[in-house]
């Protein structure tokens, strides 16, 4: 096996852990969280209000990805690659999330949710963008 072929095994469990936890992290907001929280902070309203917050934090991902995509491509490191990107958005989408359990405000819960989501969508976009680039062509549906 060539060096190649054994650290791109070693990538995966890896991988696996960061897309994982990405998708509880973001399904168990929006499933559980979010609406637990906008309905704590104005349960009269808190249909509109979710409908708002998940709309607005929807049009951030739409820039997320293309933004920090393209600026972990220019600032990638020689050894590292994407990592750093990737534990920079899990810290800031992990602390956001965590934040918003103490918003007292729908501008501010919506807030919080809008930077985790483009913080996570970081962790995705360099994720996925290092499988393109430690599999070749041929190996890339195992990872994906």
């Amino acid at each position: 096996m060539s060096g190649h072929a054994s650290s791109r095994r070693r990538v995966l469990p890896w991988l696996a852990m960061v897309m994982g936890s990405l998708y509880v992290a973001i399904g168990g907001v929006v499933a559980v969280l979010l609406p637990a929280q906008v309905e704590r902070i104005d349960a009269d309203a808190k249909v509109a209000a979710l409908a708002a917050i998940t709309s607005i934090a929807f049009a951030v991902t739409l820039f997320a990805q293309p933004i920090i995509g393209a600026a972990s491509d220019r600032t990638r490191d020689r050894y590292m690659g994407r990592a750093p990107w990737m534990l920079a958005g899990a810290l800031v989408g992990g602390a956001s999330v965590a934040a918003m359990g103490w918003a007292g405000s729908l501008i501010a819960l919506g807030a919080l949710w809008a930077i985790a989501q483009f913080a996570l969508n970081g962790v995705d976009i360099t994720a996925s963008t290092s499988v393109v680039e430690d599999f070749p062509r041929g190996a890339r549906g195992r990872p994906s």
